[in-house]
């Protein structure tokens, strides 16, 4: 038998799982759009960097969400192209900003500030400079391969973010590719409009075989295994066991055949296994493989207190601060399981003083508390957090400010008797 102790213990973590996994009765959402600052209402997706800034692709490029204002940042080539743009962003391991805009890859540098293309892609298969891009393009971020999986109607190709260098691999053409999931640590599944692909990016082996017509939805729901919508809606599921697909399975999610356009899970919020679904139209749809009727209400009711009924949603995502964004066609949409405190609202002093070109922050190597931030316009500055003000400020003679805090040592100050080595790279 349990102590009582150990008993309460064991209650209360089933009591604080359950709540954890619960919504509130009335998930109610922000919309941001052009009037807020957005350079486009047609948002396809959104990222957190490590930073606590909100990353979204939108029709006109990258915009990034600070709380109090939105900066623009184009994704400029010579692309031409009779099809709608279509832009996403990504962060790799490492904190690295990508994104992606027809077919191009572009990479976000923070000392000029901008998203540089990516010239050194200079494949006659791949890159789409100075021609014009009819082929569906489609990118798998790899984090724990630190690579990018392309995946084109010319083939497969795998982009090195170590070495910025792209490669092909041993599939040379597809039909239309649309997705690129990963279903184990060692194993891509590329679908197309024809067929599914299997390809092992170890032994680089791959096998092809022919699918149902689908709609262009697909999603890993657990290792070895993913599900797809068919073009009545009904969803279904296939497992790969042995280097093989097994027949399709139809499942009961998706009773009334909604057109789904994005599926994730959101397991801090509802769990592992609860769906939670983009609609082409009628909004958002949460589904539970194991109660069709469980959300029914919740949905109706979501979807007509924030007037989703007529959004396309592309793209849902959690942030760090369990906020909930949706990227659609008629703008941005914040839920509000807790306030969006954007990274400025951390810094009231920058605020007082109009201060926005934030580079780089820094904690203390010593002081936790403290932050050397990096300002391009003032120079650089020691922050306190906790007592949520500027201890000291150092002014770079002969330059305008700080671009980034750099590993060369510049300069060392000496703070509160303690020696602390600083290095600091001023703008040119």
């Amino acid at each position: 038998m349990l102590p009582t102790r150990t008993f309460t213990l064991l209650i209360f973590l089933l009591w604080w799982c359950v709540a954890a996994a619960q919504l509130p009765n009335d998930l109610i959402f922000q919309r941001y759009s052009t009037r807020d600052g957005l350079s486009d209402n047609y948002i396809f997706n959104v990222v957190e960097d490590r930073q606590h800034f909100i990353w979204a692709a939108t029709f006109q490029g990258v915009d990034r969400l600070d709380g109090v204002d939105v900066r623009h940042y184009s994704l400029t080539d010579s692309t031409k192209t009779d099809a709608q743009p279509s832009s996403e962003v990504f962060i790799d391991d490492r904190g690295e900003i990508w994104a992606t805009r027809n077919a191009n890859l572009f990479k976000y540098d923070p000392i000029q500030d901008r998203f540089l293309l990516k010239s050194n892609m200079k494949s006659n298969e791949f890159n789409g400079l100075n021609k014009k891009v009819k082929q569906k393009f489609t990118l798998l971020n790899d984090i724990p391969n630190r690579c990018f999986w392309i995946a084109r109607e010319t083939g497969l190709y795998r982009y090195d973010l170590n070495t910025e260098h792209l490669d092909t691999t041993a599939i040379r053409s597809f039909s239309t590719p649309f997705k690129i999931i990963k279903v184990n640590p060692t194993t891509l599944i590329i679908a197309t409009n024809e067929e599914w692909i299997s390809y092992d990016i170890y032994t680089q082996k791959w096998f092809r075989a022919p699918k149902p017509s689908t709609e262009w939805i697909i999603y890993s729901t657990k290792p070895n295994q993913w599900i797809y919508c068919d073009t009545e809606r009904r969803i279904w599921e296939v497992n790969f066991r042995n280097g093989q697909f097994s027949r399709p399975r139809l499942t009961e999610i998706n009773p009334e055949r909604k057109v789904i356009r994005s599926i994730t899970t959101l397991p801090d919020q509802t769990g592992p296994k609860v769906l939670w679904c983009g609609l082409v139209t009628g909004g958002l749809a949460l589904l539970n493989p194991e109660n069709k009727n469980a959300y029914r209400d919740f949905n109706a009711r979501c979807n007509e207190i924030n007037g989703f009924h007529y959004r396309r949603i592309f793209h849902i995502f959690q942030d760090s601060k369990h906020n909930i964004w949706l990227s659609t066609d008629q703008g941005l949409y914040r839920a509000n399981p807790t306030k969006f405190r954007i990274h400025k609202e951390l810094f009231p002093f920058f605020r007082k003083y109009n201060i926005s070109r934030v580079r780089q922050i820094v904690q203390h190597a010593s002081e936790p508390h403290l932050e050397w931030v990096a300002n391009s316009e003032f120079g650089l500055f020691l922050y306190d957090k906790v007592q949520q003000k500027v201890i000291k400020s150092f002014e770079m003679p002969g330059v305008k400010g700080l671009t980034r805090l750099n590993l060369r040592c510049v300069m060392v100050w000496k703070i509160c008797g303690n020696v602390q080595k600083n290095w600091a790279a001023p703008s040119e």
